[in-house]
């Protein structure tokens, strides 16, 4: 659950690592790292609410990128970014990677990727909001580009002292951020149903911490 428009997540920018790390262990990091491989030589990509940018840190780690835009609404989420980068990778230059601060907002129109990157980013919006974020973001990807998403996932058709955990967990999370960071959802979206509308193709999945948690590549179909 990263920066989110209209939320603030500055304030738990210094330990949001640790707090995601103390809940559930290596998880969150791995469903995200196992889309790395989805990545292709010299692909433009978009990473859209990153964190604190070890994600980032990653790809710049093992693919040659044509260009990376960063989008990021956290003033502090994006100065743990900056400093990641710059001491892992000071030869980097504007030409391939672009920090900006601020949301989907801050796309050009004529702007397009190869890959969308949008990792425990869509997770906190109303419905509303997700859908006119989730569209914007599917117009800028090229024609059979990939997004790649890592995020939680209540599966309500499950039963039983597992679900009943996992609902308790996610309303506990929803509400923590609430609280420190503003955002307004009290439910998890739907994402395979979301995906589904706007024709966008499941090309692979992964389910991590018992389920709740899940890592997708979806292929632009048209």
């Amino acid at each position: 659950m990263l920066t989110k428009s209209l939320h603030n997540f500055n304030f738990i920018a210094p330990v949001y690592d640790q707090l995601a790390s103390w809940v559930f262990g290596q998880s969150i990091k791995q469903a995200q790292l196992d889309t790395l491989t989805w990545i292709p030589l010299n692909a433009t990509v978009l990473i859209i609410g990153g964190g604190t940018g070890w994600y980032l840190k990653a790809l710049l780690e093992q693919h040659k990128v044509k260009k990376v835009v960063y989008i990021e609404a956290s003033e502090k989420m994006l100065a743990l970014t900056r400093k990641k980068i710059a001491s892992l990778l000071p030869e980097l230059t504007t030409s391939e990677i672009e920090f900006r601060l601020g949301t989907e907002d801050t796309l050009y129109p004529a702007e397009q990727f190869d890959i969308v990157v949008t990792h425990f980013f869509l997770d906190v919006f109303e419905p509303v909001q997700l859908k006119k974020i989730a569209y914007q973001l599917k117009n800028v990807l090229y024609p059979s580009g990939l997004w790649l998403i890592a995020d939680f996932r209540l599966a309500e058709q499950n039963i039983g002292i597992r679900y009943l955990w996992k609902k308790l967990l996610v309303k506990s999370m929803l509400l923590f951020f609430r609280i420190t960071s503003h955002i307004t959802a009290r439910q998890l979206p739907d994402f395979a149903a979301l995906f589904t509308a706007m024709n966008m193709k499941l090309v692979n999945e992964h389910s991590y911490y018992k389920g709740l948690i899940v890592s997708a590549v979806y292929r632009k179909t048209q």
